[in-house]
């Protein structure tokens, strides 16, 4: 391809460069492959392509697109009308966008959506060769654009990730088959006198004939169209991005159509492996209680207060002192002194004080040659308060020198003038810096996220050939395990089932919170385009009314399956023609009642003023360098969506007595460090045990999940790691009153996990052991 990039000229003009860009093997492979089988099978099918990140996407995406707007079939008639380059993300990829364009720079051929829905409705009326925009913009296309559904598109996405299944999934559906005149929804493809007839039809129809074609219409939208061809991108497709756009491979399950695995990569040297270099740090922290005592839930309690003693400035301080000393004395001499950094926060306000201590500490010791960005999004104020500690009032902009925003943050961390960027989820995934040597980890990492997030170090450049991560928060187990799925090609255990969504329809019309009768009367004013607001808010009302009468258990339960309904049929339907239209009512009405069932937290939760922090250190000797191996790790298979588990019952206790347990497991004789690799290793033997399996599957309570083969089990696992935890193994082994203390705060944490392998319940907690 002959790419062209804008520069200045001598007297600051811009011209145009070209240079020619060659493409790799496995991007002409996968472009070459998708175009045959688009010839072969025509248009309306679906082709997961699975490349890691760093092994230039963005390129193969853009290759993809010229050469799919240029194609034509056998009897050389074109065959799409436009392509249509999607990003779920709310503002448009100018790296994509950017690829996409430079490849070829003829006037008129490639359409950045960079304005409003009308920029796009106009791009799509016009038929543009090549149209890049945001999934957002669609919902609001749908009244400015003409018929479309006689034209065939090629829809190319960017991180094609469960969103595919949402509202504005459904509205590109709507959208790229609108006939442009009301119809009958049988008559969407049929020829101009069946239009005719079909608005002539229209016109005479009452309310109720209005409501049952917009349901005929959702429901159309929501089945793949046979005039657009999809073409997904991912590098860790989770199991609803398998099953939506995969195809049966050698075991009947869903699997990608084309896969460059990031083992592939490394071995060619594409990327590198960024779990080479990694090391982890412990932390220990002492509490005091300094307000009367109280009843709080004993689960949120504990989590609030581990959040108030992380986001505390002692700890923030000395994890920063650490970067800046490792950062200077490891990293910033690394690739001709072009090397940088990143520090990943769990909140816009931990992003705002590691910004204001990192500032602080460069300014006290006078270093001049690492200085930070913050990038977060909007801004922190009084109203997202949070308890026990103080509000902040800031931006990313006022917290930045140059009051830097957005891509102005990319630009001014690409220059020599900062080192360090410190981010809360912004840039933390899908943010292309070469330079980006090391990574400091201070925020919980789970499955995809921790591959997407620590991936950002994996893109190479002259001169870069290690990567460093320091994590303060994860365990090095736990990221390995993250990365397997994902190190050669995503593997399910099995689909999802069909029927779910009716076995979760069922769960809610037995929990009596609201009436079959409310949701038609509902639905009737929700798709009506003459609805009142009160016709629609007061069946949601009584059924409000209903939930809140019910124990908090009992709500809990009602609530997670309405939520579950809602993702599961947005999901489900476009695999399964159900041709229900209660479904879509019950899915329209579920909507809109979830949010009311999310009320303010209890004010007894509230611990404002209730703890101070009395220590907290960052245990220098608790570090440790991790060898990670992927090559000799084995993928546990990805478990598809099921029925939500039975909720976890968070006890109450008193505040004192959580605040001890706390210290007894965070400070006690040994290092936080060396508690969470025993308790790890003793729950690590406990899930793979069958019998405990079963025993957490079968009781709703960890009462009774205890009383059964829990401690005979707990005691064999605890033999079993005697060589490498000697001393408190021998302890526990030793002390009767030891080993029931272990066994206590162990149980809770047990019983979660083994609930979640089954299947049976929610993700485990990680505060919680």
């Amino acid at each position: 391809a002959v790419q062209v990039s804008q520069r200045k000229d001598a007297r600051g003009r811009k011209t145009w460069v070209p240079r020619i860009l060659f493409p790799r093997y496995h991007q002409w492979n996968a472009v070459n492959a998708l175009l045959e089988a688009t010839l072969t099978e025509g248009v309306g099918q679906s082709y997961l392509v699975m490349h890691s990140a760093g092994s230039g996407k963005s390129n193969t995406i853009g290759w993809l697109a010229h050469r799919l707007a240029a194609l034509h079939d056998a009897q050389d008639h074109k065959v799409f009308s436009s392509v249509i380059v999607i990003t779920d993300r709310r503002v448009l990829d100018t790296q994509l966008q950017d690829t996409i364009y430079q490849f070829d720079h003829q006037e008129g051929v490639v359409e950045k959506i960079d304005g409003n829905s009308t920029q796009l409705a106009e791009a799509l009326d016009k038929g543009k060769l090549i149209i890049i925009t945001t999934l957002q913009k669609f919902p609001y296309v749908m009244d400015k654009v003409g018929a479309l559904g006689h034209q065939r598109f090629a829809l190319i996405l960017d991180e094609a990730h469960s969103s595919q299944s949402g509202k504005a999934a459904v509205k590109l559906r709507e959208v790229l088959t609108t006939d442009g005149k009301p119809q009958a929804a049988e008559a969407q493809f049929a020829p101009e006198t069946a239009y005719a007839e079909a608005a002539e039809e229209a016109a005479q129809w009452t309310g109720e004939d209005l409501v049952n074609h917009k349901i005929a219409q959702l429901i159309a939208a929501r089945q793949r169209p046979p005039n657009v061809s999809y073409y997904a991108f991912t590098a860790t497709p989770k199991p609803k991005t398998l099953e939506l756009f995969g195809r049966a491979g050698a075991d009947g399950l869903p699997a990608p159509f084309h896969v460059y695995s990031m083992r592939q990569a490394i071995e060619e040297g594409f990327i590198l492996d960024v779990l080479k270099g990694y090391t982890t740090y412990a932390s220990a922290f002492r509490l005091e209680r300094s307000a009367h005592d109280k009843q709080v839930k004993s689960g949120k309690a504990q989590k609030k207060l581990f959040r108030y003693a992380t986001l505390h400035p002692t700890g923030i301080g000395q994890k920063v002192a650490i970067i800046v000393d490792h950062f200077r004395t490891h990293v910033m001499h690394l690739i001709g002194g072009q090397a940088k950094a990143m520090v990943v926060t769990d909140s816009r306000v931990a992003a705002v004080r590691y910004k204001k201590e990192f500032d602080a500490y460069i300014t006290r010791h006078k270093f001049t040659d690492c200085k930070a960005l913050v990038a977060f999004s909007g801004k922190v104020t009084d109203t997202q308060k949070e308890a026990l500690y103080p509000v902040e009032n800031a931006d990313e902009g006022s917290l930045n020198d140059q009051h830097e925003r957005d891509d102005g943050i990319k630009t001014a961390f690409d220059t020599e003038a900062y080192q360090v960027l410190i981010v809360a989820s912004k840039f933390q995934t899908g943010f292309d810096q070469p330079k980006l040597v090391a990574m400091y980890v201070d925020k919980r990492l789970d499955g995809v996220l921790a591959v997407q997030t620590l991936s950002r170090l994996n893109r190479t450049m002259a001169g870069k050939d290690k990567t460093l991560v320091l994590d303060f928060r994860n365990e090095a187990e736990d990221i390995l395990k993250a990365f397997l799925p994902f190190y050669r090609t995503a593997q399910m255990a099995h689909i999802t089932d069909r029927n779910l969504v009716h076995q979760l329809r069922e769960k809610l019309e037995t929990a009596g919170v609201y009436l079959w009768s409310e949701v038609e009367t509902f639905a009737n004013a929700y798709f009506d385009p003459k609805g009142r607001q009160a016709a629609i808010q007061a069946p949601l009302k009584q059924a409000h009314e209903r939930f809140k009468a019910q124990p908090a258990e009992v709500q809990e339960i009602f609530r997670s399956h309405l939520s579950s309904y809602v993702v599961a049929y947005d999901f489900l339907s476009q695999l399964v023609d159900y041709a229900n239209a209660d479904l879509e009512r019950l899915h329209a009405y579920a909507k809109s009642l979830l949010p009311r069932l999310y009320g303010q937290s209890d004010k007894a939760d509230l611990l404002d003023g209730a703890a101070r922090l009395a220590g907290y250190v960052v245990d220098v000797n608790s570090k440790k360098e991790h060898d990670l191996s992927l090559e000799g790790g084995t993928a546990t298979p990805m478990k598809p969506m099921g029925l939500p588990g039975s909720p976890w019952e968070d006890p109450s206790d008193r505040l004192s007595a959580i605040i001890q347990k706390m210290n007894e497991i965070f400070a006690g004789n040994f290092t936080e460090g060396d508690f969470t690799a025993y308790a790890n290793t003793l729950l690590g033997k406990l899930e793979e045990d069958a019998t405990l399996q079963e025993q957490a599957q079968a009781n709703d309570t960890v009462d009774a999940f205890g009383n059964g083969a829990y401690q005979t089990k707990l005691n064999h696992a605890v033999v079993g790691a005697l060589e490498t935890h000697a001393a408190m193994a021998d302890q526990a082994l030793k002390h009767t009153i030891v080993f029931k203390g272990l066994a206590n705060a162990l149980v809770g944490e047990a019983y979660l996990r083994l609930r979640a392998k089954a299947g049976a319940g929610p993700q485990p907690d990680p505060m919680s052991a």
